[in-house]
This record gives structure tokens, C-alpha cells and sequence, in this order.
């Protein structure tokens, strides 16, 4: 990738819900883009990642920051980092707030698996795409899972 990078921010507020087990803050999806860096609530647990198809609480420790890695950066390194599957979850007493700061390949800029990460033992695993036509399909549909990475794979 060659280019600009354009950034993001977005506030996530999340009031108490009294049937959390009915209600999801955001819905299970990875993120299309290059790289987040999140900031949570300190007191109250509320991002989950998938992990073997199991849920896992992040614990909060005040003042750190979490790293998301995101499609884009899973396709550039040629899957050798994945982007993570996570979700935000509800709680019943407390209200939390996280934010968000993205970074991304600006919408112009051609992504593809970087070539020194090609060889034999790893074959090219993603196809190269403008940042916008990746965008275009991420938010074509809901959020659910990993499945918007699928539009970069190459079809073996």
C-alpha cells in the first residue's frame, strides 16, 4: 500500500440494559478497514473477541489502550496478522463508554497483500482492491462475523 492514511474517531455510549442477555451493543463483526486503537470504559467489561468460537471478555486496565487489527491489515500482510471477530455486550448495572480512533488507507488507495510476504511456502491468499470497493461491500449488508473479508480472498 502506498498513500495517505485517514482517521477516524467514533464514541460508543452503552446505558444500562436490564436484560443484557437479550441485547447486543453492536453486533459480532470484524472491522474493514486498517487499525484501531480503543480506549474502554475502566470499570465495566463490555468488548468481546472470538476466539474457537468461544467468547472472551477483554479485561479493562485503567488507561491502556486496545490494538484492533482490521481486514485491510489482514489482507496487506497476506493473512499473516487476522483481523479479530469481536462484539460489544451490555451490562445490566453500569453504563460504559469507548472510543474509537480508526486508521485507514484513504478511500483511493490500491490494497493487496504486500509482495515480500509472497513465496512459495505463502502463497497470495487476498486480491488486490481500492479501499473504496472494499468499503462499498462492508456496509452493502449487516454486520455478521468475519464474512465481509471473504470479498477479498482469492477462490482456490
Amino acid at each position: 500500500m502506498h498513500g495517505k492514511i485517514s482517521q477516524g474517531m467514533k464514541w460508543n455510549y452503552y446505558p444500562p440494559c436490564p436484560r443484557p442477555d437479550l441485547v447486543l451493543g453492536i453486533t459480532p463483526h470484524s472491522d474493514g478497514s486498517g487499525l484501531t486503537v480503543l480506549l474502554q470504559d475502566d470499570e465495566t467489561v463490555g468488548l468481546q473477541i472470538c476466539k474457537d468460537d468461544a467468547w472472551i471478555p477483554v479485561q479493562t486496565h485503567p488507561g491502556a489502550l486496545v490494538i484492533n487489527i482490521r481486514d485491510m491489515l489482514e489482507v496487506m500482510s497476506n493473512g499473516r496478522y487476522k483481523s479479530v471477530e469481536h462484539r460489544a455486550v451490555t451490562n445490566i448495572e453500569r453504563d460504559r463508554i469507548s472510543i474509537a480512533m480508526f486508521y485507514n488507507p484513504v478511500r483511493d488507495t490500491e490494497v493487496g497483500p504486500d509482495p515480500e510476504l509472497i513465496d512459495e511456502l505463502h502463497p497470495c491468499q487476498y486480491r488486490r482492491l481500492i479501499r473504496a470497493e472494499y468499503i462499498r461491500h462492508f456496509f452493502s449488508d449487516k454486520l455478521d462475523g468475519k464474512n465481509k473479508i471473504e470479498f477479498a480472498k482469492i477462490k482456490s
